[in-house]
């Protein structure tokens, strides 16, 4: 995947031969498949092997699949912050560290036997609220440093397939994310969003709804800004749009669990 940054639009921009970025698919049908809140947890123990089960599982699933994939969307939530927060108070940075490596492990294998030959290419990986926790006593902020950080080195970097020098703890929160997936007769692009903004994602006074997203204004005009150009570099190609983010796009009424 791409990250949207400025100087890499510019690059784009100038680039004399757009479709080097497109990951080259045969036929007409390009296949994606999505995963959303995963909340992996390294335990010991009982809950260990539960952990080692579901993700057997899931790979048996997937190598039951009758075709592969040329891509890979993961929106957030990679991990379970709070449990982290709740049982590793005197290691919480270290603790984090260690779960995306996991999460970013456990995504590496099941791009592979999905058939994804170039997961710097054909993967996207999003940030959710559990990734980079953050904090509300920062209800403008995008999450806490250290786990952007962690983040950004820990996952980010392994997908990034063409980000050009050290991106900065601003700039996943204002770029979007990118993959390109066609030919010469269409061209799928999908465009991630970093959703979250605290004041929308925890319940405090300044806020009366719970778990909304936010996208600010710095990232819907970059979005705008990838999508225009997309359509000016490839003028004579099918171009189709594809959007995702870690929270909902609908408002949702609270529930109580029954």
């Amino acid at each position: 995947m791409y990250l949207c940054t400025g100087k890499f639009l510019r690059e784009f921009k100038k680039s004399p031969d757009p479709l080097g970025y497109v990951t080259r698919v045969k036929g007409d049908r390009v296949r994606v498949m999505q995963l959303s809140d995963l909340h992996l947890r390294l335990e010991k123990g009982k809950e260990s092997s539960q952990l080692e089960g579901h993700t057997g599982n899931f790979s048996e699933f997937i190598k039951d699949l009758p075709q592969k994939f040329h891509g890979l969307i993961v929106s957030g939530d990679l991990i379970d912050a709070q449990d982290i927060q709740k049982k590793y108070k005197e290691d919480v940075t270290g603790s984090t560290e260690r779960h995306h490596v996991f999460s970013r492990e456990f995504i590496d294998q099941a791009a592979q036997e999905l058939g994804i030959k170039d997961i710097r290419k054909q993967c996207l990986v999003l940030p959710g609220n559990h990734d980079v926790l953050r904090d509300e006593k920062k209800p403008g902020s995008n999450g806490c440093p250290e786990r952007i950080r962690s983040f950004m080195e820990n996952v980010h970097k392994h997908f990034d397939g063409g980000t050009t020098g050290n991106p900065s703890t601003e700039d996943p929160t204002t770029s979007p994310r990118l993959v390109l997936l066609g030919n010469e007769n269409g061209i799928l692009a999908i465009i991630g969003l970093d959703s979250n903004q605290a004041a929308y994602t925890i319940a405090s006074p300044e806020c009366d709804v719970w778990d909304h997203g936010f996208v600010d204004r710095a990232q819907r005009e970059r979005l705008e800004e990838t999508a225009f150009l997309l359509a000016e570099k490839f003028p004579s190609i099918p171009l189709y749009l594809v959007v995702t983010l870690h929270h909902h796009l609908l408002p949702v009424e609270k529930f109580e669990a029954r």
